[in-house]
C-alpha cells in the first residue's frame, strides 16, 4: 500500500502528530520535505486525497498549513482532493 505516517495520520484526523512528523522531517530533510507531504500510495492517495475521503479536517487544514498544496495529483481514479 505504500501508506507512511502520515497517511495514517489523516487516516486517523490525528492532527497533533502529523503536525509533528511535518515539522520533524523538514527539519531532517528539507530537500525531500515536497515530496514527503505530497507523497501518494499505490493507489495514487496523496495525504489530502485521504483527508478528504475520512473527513480529517483538522488534518486537512494542517497539512495546507505546511505546504500540501498538490491539488491537482490524482489517484487511480483520476480524482483530485478536491
Amino acid at each position: 500500500m505504500n501508506w507512511n505516517l502520515i497517511h495514517l495520520c489523516c487516516r486517523w484526523d490525528s492532527h497533533k502528530c502529523l503536525d509533528f512528523l511535518l515539522r520533524l522531517f523538514f527539519v531532517e530533510n528539507p530537500k525531500g520535505y515536497v515530496d514527503f507531504v505530497n507523497g501518494q500510495t499505490v493507489e495514487g492517495y496523496t495525504p489530502l486525497h485521504l483527508c478528504c475521503i475520512w473527513g480529517s479536517i483538522r488534518c486537512f487544514k494542517v497539512l495546507l498549513d505546511f505546504g500540501a498544496l498538490a491539488l491537482s495529483l490524482k489517484d487511480n481514479k483520476l480524482k483530485t482532493p478536491y
